[in-house]
């Protein structure tokens, strides 16, 4: 009842996914289920005879519409899905259609077993992409609704997603795929598979990593917490400040300025504030650090913060505080600054922020603090940054630090900021008399920031 080309069934199965397609399209167009048989029989017996996705998909549906004992059926389906080859790995059309046979034929018990080996196999599994995990996460919560054996989505999907040797071809992909699997299956159902892909995300960045893939994690974690509030965002709050500061300090994306000047500059600048409010000290430092190394990017922040009117004011005081005003204005972003000595003023991204924010530095803080008393409160900070802090809002000097117990010009002091200590109390003497030193003052604490 077929082609006398392929009588001899062994020899062109022995021939591989070519040999195998050619048969299963004979099938198919004959409805020969005497080939089929001996196909299956080949599928079982031997391991040079596999197929490809394509195939499989092709004998499921002709099973679907066949009109032959269910029984057989069955049979036939566990052996054409066991018998795929273990380099192919099953598309979203393959899932959908092995699931629809699990559902018409009531056989997902009967498939548990060859669908159990076809994602543990490791062949199959090396080197994959981070989304073909996911789309195996999506299939195996549909498949465990059905009346089967319940398989066990931490050891066939997110012990596998854990392996050093995953990809990311596409983090917006990925993206789509995670919302796509609350939609279908709900938050606390996939709450696992979430937290270990934002974990992978956090484990592979590398020093090349585009701008547009920082940013597609950023508005990944950004809507989990929006929807969702899974409890361990606060870990990759964390991870994603550290990490992104170090990226765009080190000019590893040099893009960031311009994706600031775009559409999605709200969610650059929501970011920049999470280093503020889970970063440590070095994210604000490497923070500071990207801010004062170009002319470009301090004024594509600055520019970003004054079209935002929502809690702008707030980050900017948080940004110049904590980051800012305690970096010097340095690098081939200022060239063309230089005086005749050939020096850069190290204020001039800070006078930047100045300009565009004339009352910034009158501007109290969650804890109580103005500009001047964290610029005096690092050894670091240049004097003329200081200077121009401190002419910006001359009455600073006679505030007292909330944190730290002193004046300005006792901390200025007290970091060995001659110059700044003489200006400071030039600006109200009469604090010498009145003042006293307080041995045991407070350690320094960065005052917590406000998200957008």
């Amino acid at each position: 009842a077929y082609d006398s080309n392929y009588r001899d069934v062994e020899f062109e199965c022995l021939k591989g996914e070519a040999g195998t397609s050619k048969i299963a399209a004979s099938i198919v167009s004959f409805r020969d289920y005497g080939l089929f048989e001996r196909l299956a029989t080949m599928l079982e017996s031997k391991h040079k005879c596999v197929l490809n996705t394509n195939s499989c998909q092709v004998l499921l549906e002709f099973l679907l519409r066949s009109r032959v004992a269910r029984a057989k059926r069955i049979s036939f389906s566990t052996k054409v899905v066991a018998g795929l080859s273990l380099t192919a790995e099953p598309n979203e059309i393959l899932y959908s259609t092995i699931l629809t046979v699990c559902g018409k034929l009531g056989c997902a018990a009967q498939m548990a077993s060859c669908i159990s080996l076809l994602l543990q196999n490791s062949k199959r599994k090396k080197d994959r992409d981070l989304s073909v995990f996911l789309l195996r996460a999506d299939f195996l919560l549909k498949f465990n609704r059905l009346d089967s054996p319940s398989l066990s989505l931490q050891t066939l999907v997110i012990d596998d997603m854990k392996s050093s040797k995953r990809t990311v071809d596409s983090t917006c992909t990925i993206n789509e795929l995670i919302c796509a699997l609350i939609s279908n299956h709900g938050a606390h159902a996939v709450a696992a598979v979430v937290r270990e892909t934002l974990s992978f995300l956090s484990r592979h960045h590398s020093s090349n990593i585009s701008v547009v893939a920082i940013m597609d994690r950023a508005s990944l974690i950004s809507k989990m917490n929006e929807e969702h509030s899974f409890a361990f965002l606060a870990d990759s709050f964390n991870r994603f400040a550290n990490e992104f500061s170090s990226m765009i300090r080190g000019m590893l994306v040099p893009s960031f300025a311009t994706y600031l000047a775009g559409e999605n500059k709200r969610l650059g600048l929501k970011a920049i504030s999470w280093v503020l409010e889970h970063g440590n000290d070095r994210a604000f430092d490497n923070l500071g650090k990207w801010i004062a190394g170009s002319e470009n990017e301090t004024r594509s922040l600055v520019t970003a913060l004054s079209s935002e009117s929502e809690a702008s004011g707030t980050l900017a005081l948080s940004i110049l505080n904590k980051c800012a005003v305690q970096q010097k204005s340095v690098g081939y972003g200022w060239s063309k600054f230089r005086d005749e000595d050939r020096r850069v003023p190290p204020s001039l991204h800070t006078r930047i922020f100045l300009a565009e924010f004339p009352d910034i530095t009158s501007k109290r803080d969650s804890v109580g603090r103005v500009t001047l008393h964290y610029a005096v409160d690092n050894e670091e900070t240049p004097f003329d940054t200081i200077h121009r802090v401190l002419e910006s809002f001359p009455r600073a000097a006679s505030i007292l630090d909330p944190v730290t117990k002193l004046y300005p010009f006792m901390q200025a002091g007290m970091n060995s900021q001659v110059d700044a200590t003489f200006s400071l109390l030039l600006k109200n003497p009469s604090l010498v008399a009145g003042a006293h030193f307080n041995e045991t003052t407070n350690k320094r604490k960065r005052s917590p920031s406000m998200d957008l």
